[in-house]
């Protein structure tokens, strides 16, 4: 690769006071074009400088879509032989100023990926599209823009543009809005996520939703923050029914408080609550106000967001279910995710000693860190023998499915307990040999009832202790809102260690966490932004066709390169792994569609290679990983497979050959 040159000083934004939006473009003639000649680019924010008055043309070709052309003054154009990309003519190509109006301006803040086919001339050509939004007062939009030249050859190709709204003068209650002023239920309207098709992940949408006015002991809460639970990524998948035909996703979020009903005592409006209910994956959630309680002092909403399933689950089984006591010794699985490690901090609490098991080398390392007495691998049955060997094990508690429980069952002491916290081996009717029970071990599923007394109980308990301290914080990985998909993702690729949380704006997502574990782990887990941004400019500044720079997976499509996921979030230590030694060789792909496939499974597993030869559930992928393999299918060929096509030992290059011959035909 040849050396990159340095990144001259390119020209930037003035940063001001000012809110004069006396010059700011935005008549419209009868043509629906906008003239933008010779006006100066405001915003309450920014001013921008002579370089950014380059906008020719706007002309609106549908509701949210434009055709914008731009043009660098005369004494400006040499700037095109120094910057491969003029930011001046990026940013309104783009589309940034398209969307500003008399009261709102929009801010540039990130973009999912751009695609660079050639260095920016003089006069370029922006269109572009602007995602649909169900609300009308989201803080921000998302749009989809392609840099043209004279003869409409694409230079830079943007996907998911986000920009941020800032409304001159208004005022900005990052915390929420608080008192008799706060919004009134209904006067902002509702969203909640949904999928529009079953099993498929990118078929995730905020659609429209009602405010649901607080009936007497009920507390409505605008959300800044929702805890993401495996259950729900196994219903998005299809591995699990939906509740209900219309089902919402959200089990816990952390927000303020909005609107209380009759009968409430101890919570107000304006309070930073923590809660549990049905549908927080929405903008205002409306829960009894005994699952409603206070977030810890000096904690953010993303940590808040959390708490509630993870150390109410882990309590609930521990303490009430299994009854764990001092000096008992208990088997915690998966215990790098948020019930894992909530299991973990309540058994410490307790006395009790600690075997665990996970899932990669990294989170036993993690786990050992922790003080546990005994760490083993959770994708092999050897922690049933270790754990034998080492004199069994008075409780159980249980995450994985098929015969690890059985092996699971095979740890126990006499009189031990089992706590099955699993769904999917529930749902899919899985038989239990008795005989294992025949010392009188116990074997219960877990299925609280939420809304019950019990439960409302047993999370009041956990939370005295959250605020305390007597709990900590869990590891949080944060997703904006805008990236709630990618979520979702990456929670079924079993990679992460803590939990997962999907943020609104005001989710004090930079604050920093509490001491005794928890935290907000930042953009890449490692990554900061001065580096990739570093990394952006290094890119931009080579004239040369080239991709680079999101936060997606890396793979390669048609002619593009994409670095994303792999490279800027994660750690050096947590890259692919290794494909796994296998009793065949590892064949190169043969053919556009192997190689496609080769390198999903690749992304979806994690994995630095995939031969033709290879079989799925030999590269260790499950069912719930086969069902996103289905999914990834049919939206990319139109082509039908069942998971247990992909799980029944076809290897890669039949399963392709499949695929070319049900796209022919139809």
């Amino acid at each position: 690769m040849p050396a990159k040159a340095p990144v001259p000083s390119a020209p930037r934004p003035e940063h001001t006071d000012s809110t004069d939006h006396t010059d700011h473009p935005g008549s419209t003639d009868d043509t629906g074009s906008t003239g933008r000649v010779g006006a100066s680019l405001r915003s309450g924010v920014l001013v921008f400088g002579p370089r950014w008055q380059n906008i020719r043309r706007v002309s609106r070709t549908g509701p949210r879509e434009a055709l914008i052309t731009c043009e660098l003054d005369a004494p400006f154009t040499p700037d095109t032989e120094r910057f491969a990309l003029h930011p001046a003519l990026l940013d309104n190509a783009a589309g940034e100023p398209f969307w500003d109006g008399e009261h709102d301006d929009h801010l540039p803040v990130s973009y999912e990926r751009i695609a660079v086919y050639g260095r920016l001339g003089p006069r370029v050509h922006g269109r572009v599209r602007g995602h649909e939004d169900p609300d009308p007062d989201a803080p921000a939009v998302r749009i989809d823009s392609l840099i043209t030249d004279d003869e409409g050859r694409a230079l830079v190709a943007i996907s998911g543009y986000t920009l941020r709204r800032e409304t001159s003068g208004r005022r900005r209650a990052d915390r929420g809005g608080t008192g008799p002023d706060a919004h009134p239920t209904g006067a902002r309207p509702n969203v909640r996520l949904v999928s529009t098709e079953p099993a498929d992940l990118d078929s995730l949408r905020f659609v429209p939703g009602p405010r649901v006015a607080p009936g007497p002991g009920d507390v409505e809460v605008e959300v800044r923050a929702t805890g993401l639970n495996f259950k729900e990524v196994l219903t998005a998948t299809g591995m699990l029914d939906a509740d209900t035909p219309d089902h919402a996703y959200g089990l816990e979020a952390a927000g303020t408080v909005t609107a209380v009903g009759a009968e409430v005592c101890g919570v107000s409006v304006g309070d930073r609550v923590m809660v549990m209910g049905a549908e927080c994956f929405s903008r205002y959630v409306t829960v009894p106000a005994r699952l409603a309680h206070p977030v810890p002092d000096g904690m953010a909403f993303a940590e808040a967001a959390s708490l509630p399933v993870a150390y109410a689950t882990a309590y609930d089984c521990l303490v009430r279910r299994a009854r764990l006591r001092r000096g008992e010794r208990v088997l915690i699985h998966a215990a790098t995710g948020g019930v894992g490690l909530a299991a973990v901090q309540v058994a410490q609490r307790l006395g009790a000693e600690i075997h665990a098991t996970a899932g990669s080398p990294e989170k036993r390392a993690y786990l050992t860190g922790l003080g546990i007495a005994k760490v083993m691998d959770s994708r092999t049955l050897d922690f049933q023998r270790e754990t034998v060997e080492a004199g069994g094990v008075d409780v159980v508690l249980n995450s994985l499915a098929g015969d690890r429980i059985t092996a699971g069952l095979r740890t126990l002491r006499p009189n031990g307990r089992f706590v099955e916290i699993g769904k999917r081996d529930v749902a899919s009717g899985t038989a239990l040999d008795l005989r294992l029970l025949e010392q009188g071990a116990t074997f219960s599923v877990y299925y609280p009832d939420v809304y019950g007394t019990d439960f409302a109980e047993c999370w009041a308990e956990v939370s005295a202790l959250l605020r305390t301290g007597a709990l900590p914080a869990l590891p949080v990985r944060a997703f904006p809102e805008t990236e709630v998909t990618e979520a979702f993702r990456y929670m079924s690729r079993a990679r992460h260690i803590g939990k997962i949380v999907v943020t609104r704006p005001g989710a004090d997502g930079t604050a920093a966490g509490r001491p005794g574990g928890g935290g907000l782990i930042p953009l890449g887990d490692g990554i900061t932004n001065a580096i990739g941004v570093r990394a952006v400019h290094d890119a931009f500044a080579l004239a040369r066709p080239q991709v680079l720079v999101s936060r997606r997976g890396a793979a390669a499509r048609e002619d593009d390169f994409l670095v994303a996921e792999q490279i800027l979030d994660r750690r050096p230590s947590a890259s692919a792994q290794h494909r796994p030694p296998l009793p065949y060789d590892c064949v190169t792909p043969n053919g556009a569609t192997e190689e496609a496939l080769a390198a999903i499974w690749s992304d979806l597993l994690g994995l630095d290679r995939v031969g033709r030869e290879d079989r799925f559930p030999d590269l260790g992928g499950d069912s719930l990983a086969a069902t996103q393999i289905v999914a990834a299918v049919r939206k990319r060929y139109g082509v039908r497979v069942s998971p247990a096509d992909i799980l029944d030992g076809r290897p890669l290059h039949a399963l392709a050959a499949f695929i070319d011959t049900h796209r022919t035909t139809g």
